[in-house]
């Protein structure tokens, strides 16, 4: 699967599901993640496990999306999914949690994944 190739090589997959089964997205994270962690954040938990989406609260600012998503704004390549949850309202202008901040993580982590060696 591509997909897979793209993780293995430490590349990033920048993907928007608009999807209302949660369930059936989740069950393909599953599958094309094989061996990879996957990092959730929704509004309800905030930082929550894949699995069980009980919260983690191990990111101590991980209450936002900025916060959570810039733990993961590091140097060192990571085999991961970051999966987005209810946080559209994050990268449309119109809504009052619009924040150019957490579109800038996103870039710069894709940035630095795409442009590191190997």
């Amino acid at each position: 699967m591509a997909a897979g190739r793209y993780v293995n090589a430490l590349r990033p997959i920048i993907i928007y599901i608009n999807h209302f089964d949660f369930h059936a997205v989740d069950e393909l994270l599953s599958i094309i993640s094989k061996d990879a962690a996957i990092h959730e954040y929704n509004e309800a938990g905030h930082y929550v496990d894949f699995k069980t989406k009980v919260a983690k609260g191990v990111i101590a600012e991980s209450d936002n999306l900025e916060g959570f998503w810039a733990a993961f704004d590091d140097n060192f390549p990571q085999k991961a999914f970051i999966v987005l949850k209810d946080a559209h309202h994050y990268f449309m202008k119109e809504y009052c949690a619009h924040n150019p901040r957490v579109i800038a993580l996103i870039n710069s982590c894709y940035a630095k994944t795409l442009l590191s060696p190997g």
